[in-house]
């Protein structure tokens, strides 16, 4: 910063730096915040003023929290912190409402990302697992430790949290279905060895803290669904729910009891990131070819599709927004090879009769 202070003093003209709280040291000549333009958002902004100066604005005293989660506490106020690293971060929707709000009011000037031109993705190609290979890997998940869990991912194409964050409590076996309300969150810690620092990562703490919460409400109002369970994951999930209850015996005073249907031996919640080396390594087992733990969401939708399952429906299943379903489905639900030979099979028996019939056309002129 000072190279450029000095650079900007030689033109002798005047020049304001700006800079976001705590990010360089700059004299704070200067400081503003979203609630000074009656904006219920923080986001402190400091401005180091050289060759001229003004009048220091004064700064309206904030009266509440943001609201959301921070540091594992939720504390519910009036403002919300749409940008850094504050809790109670605001939506996609409500960041846009406030950027035009102060456009509007000349606060800002126009952002040039609206005038560039954003480069075209290439959308990887992505091949579902064929049914035999799914047999496969349900054959070897049987010999796994909460196997049921991976019958889910395959049969009902839940996603990864969502599957992590199921409760027995949304679950009917007698009624034959399960209501997809949370979703599991990657956990997060804080050191907790206080003045004496062990030298390691938050996370490889002994005495790390969890500062996130376990789960939070699935990602869409229409990801919070109901979905039907075929018969024989019913009878999956009931000898699953049999073993757990064998592991809450043996745990005894151990038992977490938090109600998860996928947890760990003594009833906690399972790590998405332990979760997908055991994805992995199912693979491996089951000599099929690596695919990311998403894909098997890609092959449910599209046995689906294979199905004849009405649109409406798969939607509801897989938990797709109406106005996003069509673009969701392009997207998830794959034209396997047996759909083209059935297709091919249906064109050739309209256009050509069957043969030994008398009315066959001869395409050869003969």
């Amino acid at each position: 910063m000072a190279p450029t202070r000095e650079l900007l003093d030689r033109t002798g003209l005047p020049y304001v730096i700006e800079q976001p709280n705590g990010r360089a040291k700059i004299r704070k000549d200067v400081s503003l915040c979203g609630v000074m333009f009656g904006l219920k958002v923080f986001r402190h902004r400091n401005f180091e003023l050289g060759n001229w100066s003004t009048a220091k604005p004064v700064h309206v005293k904030h009266d509440g929290y943001v609201r959301g989660h921070r540091r594992g506490v939720y504390r519910d106020g009036p403002y919300v912190a749409a940008y850094g690293k504050g809790g109670g971060k605001a939506t996609v929707r409500l960041r846009e409402h406030l950027r035009r709000v102060r456009s509007r009011r000349r606060h800002v000037a126009t952002n040039a990302a609206e005038i560039a031109k954003a480069p075209r993705l290439e959308e990887e190609d992505i091949e579902p697992f064929t049914i035999e290979e799914v047999q496969s890997v349900l054959v070897e998940a049987s010999k796994l430790r909460n196997s049921a869990r991976w019958v889910v991912a395959l049969a009902l194409g839940l996603r990864q949290g969502e599957a992590l964050g199921l409760h027995w409590e949304d679950v009917d076996l007698g009624a034959g279905y399960i209501r997809i309300r949370k979703n599991r969150l990657r956990p997060k810690y804080a050191h907790g060895c206080g003045a004496d620092p062990c030298g390691r990562k938050a996370g490889y703490c002994p005495k790390r803290e969890q500062t996130r919460r376990e789960h939070k409400s699935t990602k869409s109002r229409a990801g919070r669904r109901t979905t039907g369970l075929p018969a024989p994951l019913i009878k999956i999930l009931r000898r699953h729910q049999e073993a757990q209850e064998r592991e809450r015996i043996a745990a005894g005073v151990d038992w977490e009891g938090k109600g998860y249907v996928f947890a760990s031996p003594v009833g906690g919640p399972l790590s998405p990131n332990t979760d997908f080396h055991v994805w992995k390594r199912l693979l491996r087992d089951a000599d099929v070819r690596d695919g990311r733990l998403h894909d098997a969401r890609h092959t449910a939708a599209t046995v689906l599709l294979i199905l004849g399952v009405p649109d409406v429906v798969i939607d509801s299943i897989m938990g797709w927004e109406p106005g996003g379903a069509a673009r969701m489905r392009a997207r998830y639900m794959h034209v396997t090879g047996a759909i083209l030979r059935k297709v091919a099979q249906q064109v050739g028996d309209a256009l050509w009769m069957p043969s030994g019939t008398e009315e066959e056309a001869d395409w050869d002129g003969n």
